[in-house]
């Protein structure tokens, strides 16, 4: 591929990949061909791309860059070539060399306003894609470096009234021809008083008519500290270099730096970084964390009486950032007073913005304009509303959306409705995705029982999003099995539109792309397409096995308007291949265990009237209980039943000794069988069908397997106890299943070899297995519209699961053709003794001898041409 092709296919546009190599030869440079890899995308849909820049002529030179492509999205300043120059001159020299990215090329203007600046090697992630849980100590180690090592004393004071500020703050874009003025005159936001906005009780003050008012507040002046700032410092222009979970901040790169300003409020980068890093998560929050997020920004600092009322990890972001700020004032001899006004205006025009940038989710946009009505609120004071004029205005919406929209139903919010505790960030960061104009493929993954297909599924609903067994839903589930069935034409079925009539052939990833070309005319179809135990599609090294599956997700990937999203759900997170670069710039959502107090709270909700115990342990026993459960949900849920059940399998002061006695790896299945061995049989048999059935069965199907061993008249009432109890899982076509995790568990509690069926024993596992497979090829023969796909996966599954059995059932045989070696005293004379019948069967019982091919003719024995090979538990 040419270099124009290689960026034509990262960036997704011909027109830009031509300004980009054009612009460079101009420069004296060019990029290499085959040097362009993809790197990680940041939240507001800029991507970054890895490339070896040389000399256009003479000695090559090359240096690697990062060439980071900011697509067509409204910018609130204008971005001139030589203020990266100048922010690089200007810059204090240890500050520069550590944390100020050298540009490789001056800043490129594209078609449709997008813009592309290159700048040499800048290790790490975008700040914004850093975990919740790390990011507050991140911003501040940020923060603080930025205040004391760049700004330093170099600042000064510089007067402003209230109007005069703001309209600095919100720059370019609110002049009569910029694009936010637009967009408010469009929404006829440029003439009321009032703005009536969702979520607020009374009509507030109207931000965008501060300009036009002559009142005392807006004429107020405001000593304002001016010193150097970035002047887009979002998310996605700060690099952290990340290893192994850990987040070394203090190696931080600034990049972008097109917009510096030496003598910029310096209010405005804080303003920029906590809105842009805090608004998604809020907007995903509860009505009353909204709410609480409001207040605490409309007070001057810290205020610990409102810590209760809103989640801590995304307060203590806002606190990075403000109380260094704040005693940066303090320390230099500042008016906070002056300071806290200068704040509120930088964080007004944030919020401006925020509520008109597309990137942010609907939800997002909302509260941006609530925090700008409250801001602007608290800069005028006392409003008299009865004879202000008002309008209604909703963020959130889309001017002149159609029906393809869906909006979030009215009455109680998705995070009142939601049964998680302690996930308000993969929740919040999982909706973003799905609802951004960025994202194409979103990994979810975490450890089994953790709860991820359900989060998916719960958000998915959130969002108005048809449930995924309606056929007629733009959602599309697949449950990924071990033998390869999802492919590129999966995709290619998912993506065309419904009634296209066309499946996909042998040509199907060129299809892929004529599918998604297709989309941009197809009007309201949005497939979201998720692959559920994906971890089933990778091979050891986490791969996917399938190299065309891989280059497909590339391609979907690369798309620069993703129209289509795609959820990878996985216990294991896939590793790139060479060449694809899908699996790093996919949005990553881990799911980890609950924290030892959360933990608490989910025993307190499984046990309300706490009869059992499990949420008043004491500190130490809980963090004891905690560790050996790795605060996975399932497996408190599965503890909880266990000591609730009748009998118990065990007291509430039993279960830390008895915790520790079990290895880490079985805690899940023992914890399982101590659940189903106090079941009443007939559950227990009901169980056992469904493990061997191994996908969602109906009642006639589990019938057809246990009926010697239990009437079918008790087996529906069985089913519906499981139900009840949550151990088994029921579609909404009633169907009735296990959770993958567990099968093996309630399957491995029975015996291996035959057994005569009779209702006063438990089966075998090869005898129910057998009878599984029966049942559905019955179902599949008798059933026109039975899933080929489905029954081959289930198939396949149950004669891997008899193979095992087989296996184990080999090795008592093994056992006893040996022992009469292996109890003798003298094991030797004891093999010399046995006939040459007997011998043969103890060597066919520990390895196969192959006698390889020997020259002809009477030569010495070489044991080289013997070779052994242990059998399976005999190495």
């Amino acid at each position: 591929m040419t270099a124009l092709e290689d960026l034509t296919r990262e960036f997704g546009d011909a027109d830009v990949a031509s300004a980009i190599i054009e612009s460079l030869l101009v420069s004296g440079f060019k990029i290499r061909s085959g040097t362009i890899e993809a790197r990680s995308r940041g939240f507001t849909g800029a991507r970054l791309a890895k490339a070896l820049l040389t000399k256009a002529t003479g000695r090559p030179e090359p240096q690697w860059c990062v060439i980071k492509f900011c697509p067509p999205v409204p910018v609130n300043r204008r971005r001139e070539s030589q203020q990266h120059a100048a922010a690089l001159h200007e810059a204090p020299q240890e500050f520069r060399l550590q944390h100020l990215a050298e540009f490789a090329f001056q800043p490129v203007a594209c078609p449709q306003n997008a813009i592309v600046v290159g700048q040499f090697m800048a290790d790490g992630i975008p700040l914004g894609n850093v975990d919740l849980d790390r990011l507050a100590d991140a911003c501040k180690t940020i923060w603080c470096e930025m205040l004391l090592g760049w700004t330093g004393d170099e600042y000064d004071n510089q007067s402003a009234t209230v109007a005069e500020l703001l309209t600095c703050e919100l720059g370019d874009g609110f002049r009569t021809d910029g694009w936010l003025y637009d967009w408010a005159r469009k929404r006829g936001l440029l003439t009321p008083d009032l703005l009536e906005l969702p979520g607020e009780s009374q009509p507030l003050p109207n931000p965008w008519r501060l300009f036009t008012k002559d009142m005392p507040a807006t004429l107020r002046e405001i000593h304002c500290l001016v010193g150097r700032t970035h002047g887009d410092l979002h998310g996605d222009n700060i690099l952290v270099p990340a290893y192994d979970g850990r987040v070394e901040a203090d190696r931080f790169r600034l990049i972008d730096l097109a917009t510096y300003d030496a003598r910029a409020p310096l209010s405005r980068d804080l303003a920029t970084l906590l809105i842009s890093l805090c608004s998604r998560e809020i907007g995903e929050s509860s009505s009353d964390s909204q709410e609480t997020f409001l207040a605490y920004l409309e007070r001057d600092k810290r205020d610990k009486r409102l810590d209760g009322g809103m989640p801590g990890r995304v307060r203590k972001i806002i606190d990075a950032l403000r109380e260094p700020a704040l005693q940066f004032v303090v320390d230099k001899r500042g008016d906070p007073e002056h300071w806290h006004r200068q704040l509120k205006v930088s964080l007004l025009a944030q919020a401006m913005l925020h509520s008109a940038y597309k990137s942010g989710t609907p939800e997002a946009r909302r509260w941006c304009a609530r925090l700008a009505g409250r801001l602007t609120r608290v800069l005028l004071g006392t409003v008299d509303l009865s004879v202000a004029r008002s309008e209604s205005f909703d963020a959130g919406a889309i001017l002149g959306a159609t029906g393809t929209v869906v909006a979030r139903p009215t009455g109680r919010s998705a995070r009142d409705r939601s049964a998680f505790v302690d996930r308000e960030g993969p929740q919040s960061r999982l909706r973003a995705a799905l609802d951004d104009q960025a994202t194409s493929v979103i990994v979810v993954s975490g450890p089994a029982g953790i709860g991820k297909t359900a989060l998916v599924r719960e958000v998915l609903a959130d969002l108005g999003r048809a449930d995924p067994e309606d056929e007629s839903s733009a959602v599309r589930w697949h449950d990924a099995t071990p033998y390869g069935e999802i492919g590129v034409a999966t995709l290619v079925e998912d993506i065309e539109p419904p009634g296209s009539g066309q499946a996909a052939g042998p040509f199907a990833r060129a299809r892929l792309e004529i599918a998604l070309d297709g989309l941009d005319t197809t009007g309201g179809f949005r497939p979201v397409i998720v692959i559920d135990s994906a971890e089933n599609l990778l091979d050891d090294e986490h791969v996917l096995r399938d190299s065309e599956l891989d280059l497909a997700l590339e391609a979907v990937q690369s798309r620069l308007n993703p129209l289509v999203k795609v959820v990878f759900v996985t216990q294991h997170v896939p590793e790139a291949t060479t060449g694809v670069a899908w699996t790093e710039n996919a949005v990553h959502i881990g799911l980890r265990g609950y924290k030892p107090l959360w933990l608490r709270k989910h025993f307190a909700a499984l046990d309300p009237s706490d009869t059992y115990g499990l949420a008043v342990l004491s500190e130490s026993d809980l963090r004891r209980v905690h560790g050996r459960l790795a605060g996975n949900p399932r497996l408190a849920e599965l503890l909880s039943a266990g000591i609730s059940s009748d009998p118990p399998a065990m007291q509430v002061h039993e279960i830390g000794a008895w915790l520790s006695s079990v290895p880490t790896s079985e805690v899940h299945q023992r914890l399982v069988h101590k659940f189903v061995d106090r079941l009443p049989i007939e559950q227990q048999r009901v169980a056992e069908g469904l493990a061997a059935l191994g996908i969602p069965a109906d009642t006639e199907a589990v019938i057809g397997i246990l009926e010697p061993y239990v009437p079918a008249s008790r087996i529906e009432p069985a089913l519906r106890a499981l139900v009840a109890a949550g151990f088994v899982l029921e579609r909404r076509d009633g169907r009735s299943y296990l959770r993958k995790s567990e099968i093996e568990a309630v399957l491995n509690r029975l015996p291996c070899g035959d057994r005569r069926a009779d209702e006063s024993e438990s089966p075998t596992r090869r005898v129910l297995l057998l009878r599984a497979a029966q049942s559905l090829t019955d179902e599949f023969v008798d059933d026109d519209d039975a899933d080929a796909a489905e029954f081959k996966a289930a198939t396949r599954r149950i004669r891997a699961r008899l193979a095992d059995v087989e296996a184990q059932m080999a090795h008592p045989r093994r056992a006893r053709i040996l022992v009469d070696i292996v109890t003798a005293e003298d094991p030797a004379r004891a093999w010399k003794d046995l006939t040459l019948d007997r011998q043969r069967a103890v060597v066919e019982t520990l390895a196969t001898v192959t006698l390889l091919p020997g020259r002809p003719g009477r030569t010495p024995f070489d044991p080289r041409s013997v070779r052994i090979e242990p059998l399976q538990g005999m190495g």
